[in-house]
């Protein structure tokens, strides 16, 4: 199952997750003091997907949520908060 990104046609719900994960990617990895490169790095993928991730602008996999999470030392449902 593929989260849906901003503007798509799946209207205002889908844009809300996506830029609330956004949010949240960005305020666990402040709070980790970690960089953009080094979440990449621990995700595996390049640093232009985080980038737009955190935009709120990359459509993702349910299993993206895992990596994400794992890779910020918190749990699935911490990145939907």
């Amino acid at each position: 199952m593929t989260l849906p990104a901003r503007n798509t046609a799946n209207g205002d719900a889908a844009s809300n997750t996506a830029l609330r994960i956004a949010r949240n990617v960005q305020r666990l990895r402040g709070e980790r003091h970690m960089s953009l490169a080094i979440l990449a790095l621990r995700t595996g993928w390049p640093l232009a997907r985080i980038e737009a991730i955190e935009a709120g602008a990359e459509d993702f996999l349910l299993d993206d949520i895992d990596r994400l999470a794992e890779a910020l030392l918190v749990s699935p449902a911490q990145l939907f908060a």
